[in-house]
């Protein structure tokens, strides 16, 4: 389910950095060659990233990340336009190349990127989602400061972070 996008994805995510100002930072990385993340770049500023037919597109947002204070942020791809809204507010957007979304086929990392560990996540990660369509604003501001069901229409993966111990996340919509 998390390699089988076409035209829209969404991901939403709670996180707070606490260290290395000034560096690239994955929250979550899918991919590499292909496939979508979303990042704090090393203007500390909140980074989407798709690769489409037309090849990666990415830019960075207009809030500053501050260091220890926790964020809300949702990046839309709707195959016309990649979207990042940072607490509910866009934040940013880019409408300069279109198409259906190159997906990947192999594991979706949290807090990692996989060619190195210079840009790992440094901080804290919660209430992961993802989506196999593009949220509206009014849909992101219903469901920032809200815990999600699982159920609702659309959501492919939610990860809420409420396990106790270990290294593996649970999935709570069932289909991970």
């Amino acid at each position: 389910q998390l390699n089988s996008f076409s035209d829209a994805l969404s991901v939403s995510v709670y996180f707070k950095v606490t260290d290395k100002e000034g560096t690239h930072r994955n929250i979550i990385t899918n991919g590499d060659v292909v496939g979508f993340a979303l990042t704090v770049s090393n203007a500390n500023k909140l980074r989407p990233h798709i690769q489409h037919q037309e090849g990666w597109l990415n830019f960075d947002g207009n809030t500053t990340i501050e260091l220890n204070i926790w964020y809300h942020a949702t990046f839309v791809y709707d195959s016309q336009t990649l979207k990042i809204y940072l607490n509910g507010d866009e934040d940013g957007s880019s409408s300069s190349v279109s198409g259906d979304i190159v997906n990947y086929d192999g594991d979706l990392l949290i807090g990692k990127y996989n060619n190195n560990d210079d840009q790992n996540f440094p901080g804290l990660i919660d209430e992961l989602s993802i989506w196999d369509k593009a949220l509206t604003e009014e849909e992101i501001q219903n469901y920032y400061g809200n815990a999600l069901s699982g159920l609702e229409q659309g959501l492919v993966a939610h990860y809420n972070f409420n396990e106790a111990s270990g290294n593996s996340l649970l999935d709570v919509t069932g289909n991970g």
